[in-house]
């Protein structure tokens, strides 16, 4: 009985309204959604600025500079789509798209900041806020039914906003225009999980003072790593061990030589550079001695930079490498390049894994691991204005942007059955172009593995990607760029590391130029010198010394024999002597000079070693701890 009492209680009170009224002036349907929209969350618009790349050469000059004369149709027409998806979605927001060519957007994004900071310092606004707007209805004339209304987006709007380039978005945290992030990412938020989306290892890059300012856009970040490239074919055909999967590439040594031996036609036995030493991260490629010292460890608490000698010690690599390089050049089993028509036995690949046509043709060992650049990481990133009408609806639309498909795809691709046509090729869905004048680039509309790579190619095709990147490292030395360019770093500190780095350059280079200008024999013998022992370089200095003092003795007593001479026929035959024995001097004087010269070699090796080993890295770590507490 209870029941049907509270039942009937809230019928009244539901119908209750309507009831009185009825008794009075009956409400309009414009009413009635008036009414309901007031309960309704406060309708906004917001903005969002995003580059778009030309599509039509209008010189003539062969370089694209405007978009296709019906873009701007098609994309009010994409605008509306989307602003129906968001109805849908029962989010009380719509999106105005502001679509700038690439070769301007950067200059006008600028100018808008600027143009609100100036709106801001006169007590103005660049949006409408709740207070200025009050929900109410408007009739759709296709329809008939009363929608709720938007507010129009003011001139000086900007809400969400697209960020390329790690310059780019320093300058807009450090400008205050980019807003905070941290506060949607706590535990139990519902935006907390995007950041699952994203490897940790590049979301955390973001971080200025330990504040997220903008949301990276997955994509390809991997710049590439350094791999060997073993041709299966020519492997199994020829070595005579098999293959195994803990091979580096001094394992395939014998095989390389064996190849080579064998003059196979058209078949290059070692593709490579001298600059190819397995294992090492270029800081520089002048600097082989500042690019050894890598793995440098920031300590999140203290921010104390160490590292580990262990890790670091890159030289044995550089001098095994350098021996291998020679000894195959020596017997022409190497080249930097191949010509038309030939093949490697054995290749060094520096480069992205993905893009190696035929893959499956060649066994591969993983020198280092693909890197992620400064460049890569902060290429593609959307971020939030500390301008913004409204920063909780505006991380809505960047969890669109991250996360909906059907949402990236109406941004990227446009209207299904006006802008593409969906077939199934194999099983998979793809898109079919259209050619309405609608183009967007994929890394500049969000999450690029929440969308089609291109018309006629499956999703299915960023699973090899997602995992690529998976295994993608931060490039080493990016914490220490980051360190130079965020904060404010004195300009003579950087002054003084430029030419620190500079001083290792020129000693380097003074290294690096005599050991690739050594001849395979010269270098065989300083590398069993430093690897095993100096006995041998000693035995020769001492063999060549005696040498020489014996052929000077040879020459004195020609030189005797021609003073002592007393006929032209003698004088002619000791002369003869004199210059032979003159010759057998100068000879024993470059074998001398040769391994002594080796000697001084290996004497001062083993300090430069320890130069570089501690000194170098001592100094550099001490200087980046010393930097840190500057900025701190």
């Amino acid at each position: 009985m209870k029941k049907k009492l509270l039942c009937l209680f809230i019928t009244l009170v539901m119908v209750l309204p309507l009831i009185l009224a009825s008794c009075g002036d009956e409400m309009t349907p414009e009413e009635i959604a008036n009414a309901n929209f007031r309960e309704a969350d406060t309708a906004l618009t917001l903005s969002l600025w995003l580059p778009v790349s030309p599509t039509v050469d209008t010189d003539g000059d062969g370089v694209k500079d405007a978009m296709d004369s019906r873009f701007d149709d098609r994309l009010a027409a994409v605008n509306e789509a989307i602003n129906n998806f968001l109805r849908s979605s029962v989010l009380s927001t719509e999106l105005k798209i502001v679509a700038i060519n690439e070769n301007e957007y950067e200059e006008k994004l600028a100018a808008r900041f600027a143009e609100i900071k100036e709106l801001e310092k006169s007590k103005g606004k660049a949006y409408l806020t709740a207070n200025d707007y009050v929900n109410h209805a408007v009739k759709n004339e296709k329809t008939g039914v009363y929608e709720l209304a938007y507010p129009p987006v003011l001139d000086t709007q900007l809400d969400i906003f697209y960020v390329g380039g790690f310059d780019n978005y320093v300058t807009y945290v450090n400008g205050g225009d980019a807003y905070a992030l941290n506060e949607f990412f706590g535990e139990g938020q519902v935006y907390s999980g995007m950041l699952k989306k994203i490897r940790s290892i590049f979301m955390d890059a973001t971080k200025i003072d330990g504040k997220y300012y903008a949301i990276p856009n997955n994509h390809v970040f991997s710049e590439g790593g350094q791999y060997v490239l073993v041709n299966k074919d020519l492997f199994d055909a020829n070595a005579d061990f098999a293959w195994d999967e803990e091979f580096d590439l001094f394992s395939l040594q014998s095989y390389i030589k064996e190849i080579g031996n064998k003059k196979l036609e058209n078949v290059v036995p070692f593709v490579g550079t001298f600059d190819d030493i397995p294992g090492v991260v270029y800081l520089d490629k002048e600097n082989l001695i500042a690019s050894s010292i890598k793995d440098f460890k920031v300590d999140s608490k203290t921010g104390k930079v160490t590292y580990t000698p262990s890790l670091l010690n890159k030289l044995d690599e550089f001098e095994t490498y350098t021996l291998f390089y020679k000894e195959l050049c020596h017997y022409s089993f190497a080249a930097e390049k191949l010509d038309a028509n030939q093949v490697a036995a054995v290749q060094m690949y520096n480069g992205n894994l993905l893009d190696i046509e035929n893959k499956d043709d060649y066994y591969i060992i993983e020198t280092l691991p693909p890197y992620a650049s400064i460049e890569t990481v902060f290429s593609s990133m959307f971020a939030i204005s500390s301008h913004s009408a409204n920063y909780d609806r505006a991380m809505q639309v960047l969890y669109l942007l991250q996360d909906n498909v059907e949402f990236r795809t109406l941004l990227q691709y446009g209207v299904e059955g006006v802008d593409y046509d969906v077939t199934h090729v194999n099983g998979e869905k793809v898109l079919i172009h259209r050619d309405t004048g609608y183009t967007m680039n994929l890394k500049y509309t969000g999450n690029c593995y929440r969308t089609y790579p291109d018309y006629g190619v499956p999703m299915s095709y960023w699973s090899d990607i997602i995992d690529y990147n998976l295994e993608t490292e931060l490039y080493p030395y990016l914490k220490l760029e980051l360190m130079f360019t965020l904060g404010n770093v004195p300009a003579n500190k950087i002054d003084e590391m430029n030419m620190y780095i500079e001083d290792l350059g020129d000693t380097n280079k003074k290294i690096y130029n005599a050991f690739e200008g050594m001849s395979y024999e010269y270098y065989r013998n300083v590398f069993d010198a430093i690897s095993y022992s100096s006995r041998k370089i000693d035995e020769n200095v001492l063999t060549a010394t005696d040498s020489l003092n014996s052929k000077k003795a040879e020459y004195d007593a020609a030189v005797a024999a021609l003073n002592a001479a007393t006929n032209a026929a003698d004088r002619l035959a000791a002369q003869e002597a004199v210059d032979a024995a003159l010759e057998n001097v100068r000879v024993a004087e470059d074998e001398l000079e040769y391994w002594s010269g080796l000697k001084a070699t290996v004497a001062e090796y083993p300090s430069l070693r320890s130069w570089i080993n501690n000194t170098v890295r001592t100094d550099l770590c001490d200087f980046y701890n010393g930097l840190y507490v500057t900025i701190k």
